[in-house]
């Protein structure tokens, strides 16, 4: 893999955080971003490519493009599949996996099939070259392949992340409706908000929000505790790495407000506080059962973000009551801070019955949510 060309880059993320994976790439050197959907492209180089899984809050892969080409038949498939030098890539003694994702493709039924058909490409040409073939490992592969078909358009990739990049390795558990890390992070970033006031995360569940606001705050990687795809290749540069490594870790910061958060589910305080410890943010996280709506007035302009639930997931017996007095808590208790709210209930979060000053269109997974900002001055 000497020779592998990473200046083309895909990087995967949410519907709705496109904006900020191009800003996050922007400010670690990326040259030519354009924002797609679900995605952003860029040029790169190895080093970028390592800094990017290690540093990347809002992103979900990071795809090294190798080959794109037209396809209109399995057997072209095949063939142009057979055009990339995988010996180069993958060795006999190598395991691999192919995710493949096909959208309105009239060649093809499903991806399963495009999947079983790029295998074969691949392992008929190692084996005709070593004559043994390499392993398919779909739970823990040396190289992840991505391949997208849309139409005609064929895009083959090396996943260069490994398990998901919002996998950052800290969470037991979600409980009952866990919040995705990226989404979490994403959260945070369109505040505005980097530590400068105390941060309060009330009907914190499983810690998720508060563990993300430490780690901006203290500079932290999101990647700093997990390992990527990228370090089982061939061309893997282990001192670059070491040194990307070590400079994230003399990043981190002292972070000098408070980051303060609460749920009155006592099972859901305990399983926080498990994530918070592996993610060693222990010391910078006050955590507590608390009823949210029992507060104490909140006299210091501070940030509260809060994810109630929509009635979705989470049984509640009335969605509109519990939104309201939401309102009416930060109302009388918060007025002197600044709140955003996320919700998947449109109808439930107009029962707030405050003014947002603005609003941002998120997904939780498949759901469609709202992201409100409400200033209580």
């Amino acid at each position: 893999m000497k020779n592998l060309n990473y200046n083309n880059i895909t990087i995967k993320t949410f519907a709705g955080l496109e904006g900020l994976v191009a800003k996050e790439i922007k400010l670690l050197g990326a040259e030519d971003v354009i924002e797609l959907k679900r995605a952003v492209t860029c040029r790169a180089d190895k080093a970028l490519v390592y800094k990017m899984n290690l540093y990347l809050r809002t992103a979900l892969k990071v795809l090294i493009d190798i080959h794109k080409f037209r396809v209109d038949s399995a057997q072209r498939l095949y063939t142009k599949v057979q055009e990339i030098n995988w010996s180069a890539i993958l060795t006999p003694q190598m395991t691999f996996a192919i995710d493949s994702i096909v959208n309105n493709a009239p060649a093809f039924d499903n991806s399963n099939f495009v999947s079983l058909k790029v295998k074969d490409a691949i392992v008929d040409q190692i084996r005709k070259e070593h004559q043994i073939r390499p392993s398919v490992d779909t739970d823990n592969p040396d190289l992840r392949i991505n391949v997208h078909i849309s139409g005609e358009d064929c895009d083959i990739s090396l996943d260069s992340s490994g398990l998901s990049l919002h996998r950052r390795g800290y969470r037991i558990s979600g409980g009952e409706a866990p919040l995705n890390e990226a989404l979490g992070a994403a959260m945070i970033m369109l505040t505005g908000w980097t530590g400068e006031k105390d941060f309060i995360n009330p009907m914190c569940g499983s810690g998720t929000i508060l563990i993300e606001a430490a780690m901006i705050a203290g500079n932290v990687a999101p990647g700093i505790n997990r390992k990527f795809g990228f370090m089982r290749w061939l061309d893997f540069d282990k001192d670059m790495w070491k040194e990307i490594f070590k400079s994230a870790l003399a990043d981190k910061k002292e972070i000098e407000c408070k980051i303060i958060g609460s749920d009155i589910a006592g099972e859901s305080v305990e399983l926080a506080i498990k994530n918070i410890e592996r993610s060693r943010l222990t010391d910078d996280i006050i955590i507590s059962r608390r009823d949210f709506f029992e507060s104490k007035p909140v006299l210091k302009p501070s940030l509260v973000v809060i994810n109630p639930p929509y009635d979705l997931r989470i049984a509640t017996e009335n969605i509109d009551e519990l939104y309201q007095k939401i309102g009416d808590t930060l109302k009388n208790k918060f007025n002197q801070s600044e709140a955003w709210i996320i919700s998947g209930n449109q109808t439930a979060i107009k029962q707030i019955g405050l003014k947002y000053a603005q609003k941002i269109r998120l997904f939780n997974g498949p759901l469609e949510c709202t992201y409100r900002q409400y200033e209580l001055y």
